[in-house]
Formats: structure tokens, sequence, C-alpha cells
């Protein structure tokens, strides 16, 4: 985590992301875009343990956590484990096919880090099967 995202003081701007993005930029674009299509808002929080991140959320079910990283954005879902062989027949899902299966317990934690914006399919898929699962 960039120590500006760090500071309760220093609220990420779109120009602090877009810096500590660097090339990485147009994912935050898109994956935001793509948590909107869905239904879910992205907003901004402070937590003492973590610094800025944000939180999509859609009906008041977290989605997703979002963290910008110095030259990716790294996202986190969390699945009840019940739905491990729906994740494993999402063919945008083979990429992560081996996280999924080796998730221990009772959810399935899954983090991704993106750099480019040529790897969202992921991403689109573990949203929408999130907002179906509600």
């Amino acid at each position: 985590m960039s120590q500006e995202f760090g500071e309760e003081a220093s609220p990420p701007t779109p120009e602090s992301i877009a810096a500590a993005l660097g090339d990485a930029a147009l994912v935050w674009t898109q994956a935001v875009a793509a948590f909107e299509d869905a239904g879910a808002t992205v907003e901004w929080r402070y937590y003492r343990d973590g610094g800025w991140l944000a939180k999509a959320t859609s009906r008041r079910q977290t989605i997703a956590w979002l963290r910008v990283e110095p030259g990716q954005l790294r996202i986190s879902f969390s699945f009840p484990a019940p739905l491990r062989d729906q994740l494993l027949d999402e063919v945008a899902l083979a990429t992560i096919r081996d996280q999924i299966i080796e998730a221990p317990g009772r959810s399935i934690a899954l983090s991704l880090g993106l750099s480019d914006a040529s790897a969202l399919d992921p991403v689109v898929a573990l949203i929408a099967v999130k907002v179906q699962a509600r």
C-alpha cells in the first residue's frame, strides 16, 4: 500500500489513484464501471488497520474490496463454500481455478492483483456470481 493511502487525513483522489496505478490506471476506471454495471456502488472508507479501501456494495451486501497498490489494483472477494462448484463452472474463472479449489474453510477468499485492463474478465464473472448469490 502506498503511504498516501494509509493516511486518514488524505482520502484518495482521482489524481492520487492514477499516480499510484501508473500504467494500470485504466484498470481502476474499468473495474469501477464493471461494479456499477452490476448495480453496485464503490465508496472509499478509511480503516485504522488497513488504510483507505474501496468497498463495492449492492443492496447493503459487500461485493468486493478494492485496494490501490503501486502499479496494480487488488480486488478481493469472499464467497461461501457452497458456491465453489458454481465458481469452478465459470469459464471466465479458469485462470484462478487453483485459488478456488485450494481455498480452505467455510469461505472462499479470492484476491486478484490487476495491472492490465485486459485481465478484467474474471472480475466481471466474480461480480456476477456474487450479485446472483444474494
